[in-house]
């Protein structure tokens, strides 16, 4: 029986893991991978340990690797994405937002280039911002839109340029600038809309950074304007850069458009008139006249004398046995029987003395006899005046 003992020890011994104690039991001595020796036995080593075997304890996992199980005898190394700092761990956690690792077996993330970002956790790379967003500060979890008046023309900006003089954008997130209209500017850099040329002023081209001045002789009233408007008949612009047009002047006319002096076209002729703002002479109603050119209003003939018909430059007084009683007649009024008048011109007419009258020398005649004649029975033959 101890011979059998010997033989089965002596084997064991030379295997050099177990040796016998003083009784029949055996003890462990040295343990095989992944386990480690406690109090004369072999226990599997705990998640987060390996265990090379032998007599050697358990070894923490060292930083960038992990061990989820127990009895192993080396530990894993952390999957890109992900890393561990500490010793002894049994998981890696993933990389937080912001942060990658595109290695195994790490003990800390990187941090995303300028211009870059992640989407989440674990990430094993970084992504581009887009064009018309950017990314420049310590927080690589999102990429913000480029500010209106701004745009990015390329991925991975870490900044937005200001839209040059002339340009514009139309919102937030822009990756270019679009030329202004024509009728819009942009006078300085960074704008995020076009202005609308200011009256008096037009552009009738693109991307520009300035309006230009209307020329004298138009005009414009603003709000976008490609072109300049001539002055209408009856104004005129003398300066450039006008909103509006002015008026003739009283006593001058403007026959054409797009006038450039206070004179217009000319003086008013003659016989007519012409108001503030004429686009042509008016001629003078009949009972008025206009004797001399440049008149803003026709004059009404004096009481005595007539204008018969429209444009004349001057009145003619009543011729005799006529008279106008009031000023601005067209024509002058027969005197009326049993009256006369002293001349030509008269307002008025003059009854005739007791004893004479005037009378009419048939039925077709048309004119009234310039004197009085005598009614007297005894036949009195003197046909002048008498007063």
């Amino acid at each position: 029986m101890h011979a059998l003992r010997n033989v089965m020890l002596g084997g064991i011994l030379a295997a050099g893991s177990w040796l016998a104690s003083g009784s029949d039991v055996l003890a462990a001595t040295s343990c095989p991978a992944g386990q480690y020796l406690s109090q004369g036995s072999c226990v599997p080593c705990r998640p987060g340990t390996y265990c090379t075997g032998g007599t050697a304890g358990p070894t923490p996992c060292p930083a960038g690797r992990y061990q989820h199980e127990s009895g192993k005898a080396s530990c894993d190394k952390c999957a890109e994405g992900r890393y561990v700092a500490g010793t002894g761990s049994t998981f890696c956690p993933p990389c937080p937002p912001g942060r990658y690792q595109d290695d195994t077996g790490q003990t800390s993330c990187k941090s995303c280039p300028p211009g870059r970002v992640t989407q989440g956790t674990g990430s094993t790379s970084c992504l581009k911002c887009p064009p018309g967003r950017f990314q420049s500060g310590s927080d690589h979890t999102h990429c913000p839109q480029c500010p209106p008046g701004r745009y990015s023309d390329h991925a991975a900006a870490t900044f937005c340029m200001h839209c040059p003089e002339g340009k514009a954008t139309s919102g937030s997130g822009s990756s270019s600038c679009h030329k202004c209209t024509p009728g819009y500017y942009a006078p300085n850099t960074g704008m995020e809309h076009c202005r609308p040329c200011p009256p008096g002023t037009y552009q009738d081209d693109s991307g520009e950074d300035s309006c230009k001045k209307c020329p004298a002789g138009k005009f414009s009233t603003g709000g976008g304007d490609t072109a300049c408007t001539e002055c209408p008949e009856g104004r005129f612009a003398a300066n450039e850069g006008q909103n509006l047009c002015g008026a003739c002047p009283a006593g001058t006319y403007g026959e054409k458009t797009g006038l450039k002096t206070a004179q217009c076209t000319g003086p008013c002729p003659t016989g007519s008139q012409c108001p503030a703002g004429s686009a042509a002479p008016v001629a003078c109603a009949a009972g008025t006249y206009a004797p001399n050119t440049g008149a803003a209003v026709c004059a009404a003939c004096a009481p005595g004398h007539f204008a018969t018909g429209s444009g004349q430059s001057e009145c003619r007084p009543c011729p005799v046995k006529t008279f106008a009683p009031s000023a601005g007649q067209a024509i002058c009024r027969r005197c009326p029987a049993g009256t006369y008048t002293a001349g030509t011109g008269q307002a008025q007419c003059l009854a005739c003395p007791e004893k004479r009258a005037t009378l009419q020398s048939g039925p077709d005649v048309r004119f009234w006899l310039a004197q009085c004649e005598s009614i007297d029975p005894e036949g009195d033959k003197d046909k002048g005046p008498r007063r």
